[in-house]
């Protein structure tokens, strides 16, 4: 399996993990390959077609309001129209245990730091087709540049790929909470589920069959479930149970397996 790392050149995070990344040994069995780029991550559309790999991650940036120190993992796509890269309502293949391997490692090592370690729920670009994650530091200038932050990301990129196995975990697809998944979190970190796409409750009025269908079928993952944060559905709550029902689809509460 080859795996590529890919970093912008116009990408302070990006950069400061690329420093860390050169100057490690890549141990196998994985095949790494770390490339940097022009443009930036959000926007590299098809960029698999000139990078070719069996898996991508992207190392950038994490940008918030509130300017919170934070390590992050999410899969692009987007629910709505492409305002931030990628295309109107189409998600790229997720990498679940990958993700779930990376957040774990990140709320490890961000022990004793001033960082959280956090999921993201699915959004923005770029749109490609080979699966894919993004692993970010958040949420400005001066932790983009911290040392310490870009140390941990390029050591959690090279120990979750060293020892990385397809279909190791029960995996799942996320509906319901804010953007930062709290309750998807505690999934990840505390049960033997890898959460792959995550639709925010701010994206329900988006959703239709066949966005359901691509959270489901753009995995890189075998039959994912579905699990549903009961709480955290908001208002669209039923809109989002007949879909499932249309769609003859079973689901679970996150509760249940907590």
């Amino acid at each position: 399996m080859h795996a590529a790392i890919i970093v912008s050149e116009k990408d302070p995070a990006g950069i400061n993990v690329y420093d860390h990344l050169i100057r490690k040994k890549i141990p196998g069995p994985i095949n790494i390959s770390i490339h940097k780029i022009k443009t930036e991550s959000i926007y590299a559309e098809n960029i698999d077609k000139k990078i070719k790999s069996d898996i991508i991650i992207f190392a950038t940036k994490h940008v918030s309001k509130s300017k919170k120190p934070t390590l992050s993992v999410h899969t692009p796509g987007n629910f709505s129209k492409a305002q931030f890269g990628g295309y109107d309502k189409e998600l790229c293949i997720c990498l679940p245990g990958l993700m779930k391997e990376s957040l774990i490692l990140l709320d490890k090592k961000s022990q004793d730091t001033i960082y959280e370690a956090t999921l993201e729920a699915t959004h923005h670009g770029p749109y490609i087709k080979t699966p894919c994650m993004f692993i970010e530091i958040g949420s400005s200038k001066e932790q983009w540049k911290d040392n310490k932050a870009g140390k941990i990301v390029s050591e959690t990129i090279i120990e979750v790929l060293s020892g990385y196995e397809i279909d190791k975990y029960r995996t799942a697809v996320g509906f319901g909470g804010n953007h930062y998944c709290a309750n998807f979190n505690k999934i990840m970190l505390e049960t033997e589920y890898a959460v792959g796409h995550i639709c925010a409750k701010y994206n329900f009025k988006n959703l239709n069959k066949d966005l359901v269908d691509q959270m489901l079928k753009r995995s890189y993952s075998k039959n994912p479930e579905i699990l549903l944060d009961w709480k955290g559905l908001g208002g669209q709550k039923q809109k989002l149970l007949n879909l499932l029902k249309e769609l003859n689809l079973d689901w679970k509460k996150s509760k249940e397996i907590r």
